[in-house]
């Protein structure tokens, strides 16, 4: 019966989206940013290339790579484009979403065991099963876990987040960080290593007793939960939200916040919608920021894939926010602790001038509400350069994992501290 169910499902999920796809058949390129000059790629791309062209990877550094896809239709322009301007680049993968490519990641294993807590933390589960999970822990754990939606997707998919902390009365208004991932449909990781923080905080949850009993940690696992099914189920690299009404790529969520707001963002995988806070994921996430933004002393979202952490501002590169050498030290600090699991190399900076800079995004809105400590945290790439930056081999999900759990936990100890030296 389960059986024909899912075999249901899937004939109706294919009628309704005509094909299946996972990008394959385009072709990736690795394009050596050199100095200030090559910078100007980005705004040259845009206007040769305002439909063709996506990232794995963006930089303004010198010496850094920008890594970009596009359709094998679009290649032999790209390439005579990229000599006549004397960019220096590099084909690195004639085919993305290949078999040999995409590793196991399609193998979802089903290790949900209702009696004894058996879920697969390092493999990428479905919207349901992630759900299921949130149900349980949020039974079984209920002395210090609960279960919350922000409302519904664009296709009427609840939005889930877990409340970790203990509510006990010796606190009134206890200090709340907000994490979110998984906002960018094709970013598994960022949801998997969310689940991994939460994991963790209940194994641990003698360890973290006092900082369990001072503060709550709100986690929202999935913010785009129609992007991340049908990225699983029909299109690998998928970005958006499933909203294709005035945009076949969907809404770019994260250009669609209410904080300088860009109508003339016109690129597919980057639409802004027709207008700030236009979609149903971005009005609640709004709502809930919202209502929480008295207690929220940090807010971050996780991302991939970059090996940075970043904060505000986004949206320009002239100005800083008031506290700026305040996040850049405890940035520090998140780095430090993210390179002591593998002796890697985590960077941080200003977003804007870090990577690039960006409109409308959860971050820049987080810190227009006056949110203390706000970041972006860039998942690892463990592509090596030669691979999808998006798709980290199931056997690679626990260290990216634990770095981001050590960055987060450097957030947590540092209000825990400075809520206890102002009392």
């Amino acid at each position: 019966m389960v059986s024909l169910l899912l075999f249901l499902f899937s004939l109706t999920s294919f009628l309704l989206h005509g094909h299946v796809s996972n990008k394959t058949g385009y072709v990736m390129y690795d394009v050596r940013v050199r100095n200030k000059n090559d910078i100007n790629i980005y705004e040259a791309l845009r206007l040769n290339f305002p439909y063709n062209i996506d990232y794995f990877f963006r930089s303004r550094k010198n010496n850094e790579k920008v890594k970009i896809f596009v359709s094998q239709s679009v290649s032999s322009k790209l390439e005579l484009f990229l000599k006549s301007h004397n960019y220096k680049y590099r084909l690195t993968r004639n085919k993305v979403g290949d078999k040999s490519y995409t590793h196991d990641i399609y193998k979802i294993r089903r290790s949900l065991d209702y009696g004894r807590l058996r879920f697969n933390h390092t493999n990428y589960n479905s919207y349901n099963e992630i759900i299921s999970y949130m149900k349980y822990v949020s039974t079984e754990y209920r002395e210090f876990i609960s279960l919350h939606s922000l409302g519904y997707s664009h296709e009427n998919r609840p939005i889930y987040y877990l409340r970790i902390g203990y509510n006990n009365k010796g606190i009134i208004d206890k200090p709340l960080i907000s994490i979110d991932a998984n906002i960018h449909a094709r970013e598994w990781i960022s949801s998997t290593s969310a689940l991994h923080i939460i994991n963790n905080l209940i194994n641990e949850r003698k360890k973290y007793d006092k900082i369990l009993r001072t503060m709550h940690i709100d986690i929202i696992p999935i913010l785009n939960p129609d992007g991340y099914e049908f990225s699983r189920n029909f299109h690998r690299l998928w970005r958006g939200n499933r909203n294709i009404r005035d945009n076949k790529c969907g809404v770019d969520l994260n250009r669609n916040y209410p904080f300088d707001w860009n109508d003339k963002l016109l690129k597919c995988e980057t639409f802004p919608g027709i207008r700030e806070k236009s979609e149903k994921e971005t009005i609640y996430h709004v709502q809930y920021l919202l209502a929480n933004k008295m207690n929220m002393k940090a807010y971050v979202t996780l991302h991939s894939a970059g090996n940075k952490i970043l904060f505000p501002w986004g949206n320009t590169r002239e100005r800083r926010v008031e506290n700026h050498y305040e996040l850049e030290s405890l940035a520090q600090n998140m780095s430090k602790a993210m390179n002591r699991i593998r002796n890697s190399i985590v960077t941080f900076g200003q977003s804007s001038k870090e990577l690039y800079e960006t409109k409308g995004s959860s971050d820049d809105y987080a810190k227009s509400l006056g949110v203390r400590y706000v970041y972006t945290i860039e998942l690892s790439d463990l592509s090596d350069g030669v691979g999808n930056a998006f798709i980290v081999p199931t056997d690679k999900i626990k260290v990216v994992s634990d770095e981001a759990f050590e960055g987060i936990m450097t957030i947590i100890n540092k209000i825990y501290y400075d809520f206890h030296n102002t009392q």
